[in-house]
């Protein structure tokens, strides 16, 4: 095979070029750069307190709480003719997300409420048959979220950290009524059942949260008919929890939910049904890690 001088020319270039070791190198501007480093989540279910340390290098934490639920109020006695009513369902917690400035190795409690335990239902008791009447579900747990180690005195009482309230439990069957179950957002000594209490603060001075959401009240109980007992109330949700943003590692289908109420009795029954016991909190802390 034949080449001209021009082709004879550029076979000679490019073979010179890969005797000086390869093909021209990469711009700078063209090499792959290292990705940045993914937030870290760490997520609390477990109710009780945990300690967490703030690691290296981070001096800002975004945390989110989500309060316990209420628990359901138990069912009532029915007449002899009639099925009782069913009790209320408990509220849903509240819910709140703030950034909260930091220090690398800061101590912090975490704290994660309890769901409300379900109320008594009404029930003949002992050799007399005496009926005891119905009980509500109990509240969530009052404070669930994270406080600093200095300054922290309870759920309600501290100086740096972030805490949102449980659902209130729902109320039980009374003579064939039921009153609504309470929505959560409630603390002790601040705000009213329905509302969206909260509490967001770095030594005691308030900061503006992300985001801060009362939980939605319990259903209330259903009247019994000729056969059969009313269907209990059906329990209240979070705050925001339709948005479909809970946090990740949170679960999705008990977390803050306040529980449904008890069953009522049907007529010539000796006992009606238990309430549910409420979701527990949650709380989840998400942060930069350092390179």
């Amino acid at each position: 095979m034949t080449f001209s001088k021009g082709r004879r020319r550029s076979a000679v270039a490019v073979a010179l070029v890969v005797a000086a070791g390869g093909l021209a190198s990469v711009p700078a501007s063209a090499q792959a750069q290292p990705s940045a480093p993914a937030p870290v989540v760490e997520t609390f279910g477990k109710p009780g307190l945990t300690e967490f340390a703030v690691p290296a290098g981070v001096d800002q934490l975004t945390v989110e709480a989500i309060g316990a639920g209420g628990g359901g109020g138990g069912g009532g006695r029915a007449s002899d003719e009639v099925g009782a009513r069913g009790g209320s369902g408990g509220g849903g917690g509240a819910r709140v997300r703030c950034q909260l400035p930091v220090s690398p190795g800061q101590m912090f409690n975490v704290v994660v409420g309890k769901g409300g335990a379900g109320g008594k239902p009404d029930l003949l008791y002992g050799p007399e048959q005496i009926w005891e009447r119905a009980t509500p579900g109990a509240p969530g747990s009052m404070g669930t979220g994270l406080m600093a180690q200095q300054g922290y005195y309870s759920p309600i009482n501290f100086s740096t950290g972030v805490v949102v309230s449980g659902g209130i439990g729902g109320d039980y069957a009374l003579d064939h009524r039921t009153v609504l179950g309470s929505g959560g957002g409630f603390l002790v000594g601040a705000g009213n059942a329905g509302g969206s209490k909260w509490k967001c603060a770095v030594e005691k001075k308030e900061l503006r949260p992300l985001g801060a959401w009362a939980g939605s009240n319990g259903g209330e109980g259903h009247d019994g008919s000729l056969n059969y007992g009313g269907v209990g109330g059906s329990g209240g949700v979070p705050g925001d929890f339709w948005s479909d943003t809970l946090p990740r590692g949170c679960p999705f289908q008990t977390v803050g939910r306040g529980a449904g109420g008890g069953t009522g009795a049907a007529p010539g029954a000796t006992s009606a049904g238990w309430g549910g016991k409420g979701g527990d909190g949650c709380v989840a802390i998400t942060y930069m890690p350092v390179p």
